[in-house]
């Protein structure tokens, strides 16, 4: 491969005075164009440090490497985005610092992007528990078909309640339509002790042409009587139909496990929970005031949260909606809905702020739900809700037993990006969805006045 895979100038730095304080990231590949037979990608580099830490340069490099691991050239990447992610834990955050930059690339080979600063300050360890706490990540990709990096929709958790079980929802995406497979990488402590998970973890592979969530659950059982740090690995790997990887990149992020709340309930920092029963989609809490989430913080208000919502041991998450109801008030809409035999019940509950197309601030903690007397309106007439086809090109066809009056389609940090009043109301509509891609949510209002969310893809 010629030196031209460098389309940006390498400039030679030290990496030892920063070394220190890198603590998690992940490389992505994005194909872009063929040209005089070689494949162009923009790179793209997600580092984080901590706060206190000495400054990232404005240009990184990573190694190129060919299939047998032979070192073949560096990549030079620019900082293009730089920002403090605010942290729902006093004195503890993170700067965010995001890299790219064009590799031009030999068709139908195979290569590998890897960033290496060499330790990990004490108090954490590598995912692997390498020896001397290494700091590595890597993405293979191959140019045979020209396919771009699966992705990690979800970021792992950086804040976890100890001995809080939750069914975490990784959601994959690969907009090639390529077969996921996630694989966990076990954290380990300072001491390279390996974190105890109940179960362990676990791999999953899913088919051809689809996106879906894969859930690992985790009790964390770290003894320590004071908040501790530990470092998260996921691998994602995609596959095409003949069963050759395309791709496979590696998050390395950091995890900081808190003390248990005192009772059942108290929710993190700058967040209050309260709730009453509603109908139609509201979800319903089990304390007795007006379904709103209040956050006394102002340092969010630039990006609508989300929040997720898992029910303990079981397969079941969902998302939601947060809709703005006055001030620092937010009503909180669920696509799903307790059956008539759900009881009251604990259930883990993850909050996750969305701040670029890289990067999610994520809380863990636990909140308790009350059960429904009956399933309602809304559970009667999802059932009789068509949507197709999904996955979608652009148009999606709409077929229900009740007229629908309108639809809103959100993205996955709540932010509407279509809304539309249908001025022939019928049972039967189309969604014109040309111009979006990726996952969004489509919530349909119909005349009786229920309401029906479902997540689509949109390739």
């Amino acid at each position: 491969m010629k030196k031209a895979l460098l389309a940006l100038f390498f400039a030679t730095l030290s990496n030892l005075g920063i070394a220190s304080h890198i603590q998690g990231g992940y490389i992505l590949l994005h194909f872009d164009s063929i040209h005089m037979n070689q494949a162009y990608y923009t790179a793209t580099t997600v580092l984080m440090r901590d706060q206190s830490g000495a400054s990232l340069p404005q240009v990184i490099s990573l190694d190129v490497s060919d299939s047998s691991g032979v070192t073949l050239d560096t990549l030079a990447l620019t900082r293009d985005n730089q920002y403090m992610l605010p942290s729902l834990v006093t004195g503890f955050s993170f700067e965010v610092n995001s890299y790219s930059g064009t590799a031009i690339l030999d068709l139908n080979k195979m290569y590998l992007f890897s960033y290496s600063l060499c330790c990990r300050p004490g108090g954490f360890s590598n995912v692997s528990g390498s020896n001397n706490f290494d700091f590595y990540i890597e993405t293979w990709q191959s140019t045979k078909n020209t396919n771009s990096s699966a992705q990690l929709r979800n970021l792992p958790p950086l804040f976890w309640r100890k001995g809080t079980s939750w069914q975490r929802m990784v959601d994959g995406l690969d907009i090639d339509g390529d077969s996921i497979g996630y694989n966990l990488i076990q954290p380990h402590s300072a001491s390279n002790t390996p974190i105890a998970n109940d179960p362990p973890y676990s791999n999953a592979t899913y088919p051809l042409g689809a996106t879906y969530d894969y859930r690992g659950v985790m009790a964390w059982h770290d003894t320590a009587g004071v908040p501790a740090l530990f470092m998260l690995g996921i691998r994602i790997t995609a596959f095409d139909a003949s069963g050759n990887v395309t791709g496979s990149v590696m998050y390395d992020f950091p995890m900081r496990v808190e003390n248990p709340p005192p009772a059942v309930g108290l929710n993190p920092p700058g967040l209050q929970v309260n709730g009453q029963a509603y109908q139609g989609n509201i979800l319903r809490f089990s304390t007795p005031t007006p379904d709103t989430i209040v956050f006394s913080t102002t340092s969010f208000a630039a990006d609508l949260p989300i929040l997720h919502f898992g029910n303990g041991m079981s397969a079941s998450a969902w998302d939601t909606t947060l809709t703005q109801v006055g001030g620092n008030k937010y009503d909180l809409s669920v696509a799903w809905l307790p059956s008539a035999s759900d009881t009251a019940s604990v259930f883990p509950a993850l909050l996750e702020y969305k701040y670029d197309q890289h990067f999610l601030l994520s809380y863990v903690y636990n909140i308790s739900f009350g059960a429904y007397s009956n399933i309602g309106l809304a559970d009667d007439v999802a059932a009789q809700i068509t949507m197709y086809p999904n996955p979608t090109t652009g148009v999606i066809n709409l077929e229900a037993a009740s007229s629908i009056t309108s639809s809103t389609v959100y993205d996955v940090t709540g932010r509407v990006v279509q809304q539309h009043n249908f001025e022939d109301i019928s049972n039967t509509q189309t969604v014109d969805l040309s111009g979006l891609n990726g996952i969004f949510f489509l919530q349909l209002m119909l005349e009786d006045g229920g309401s029906v969310t479902r997540q689509i893809m949109v390739r």
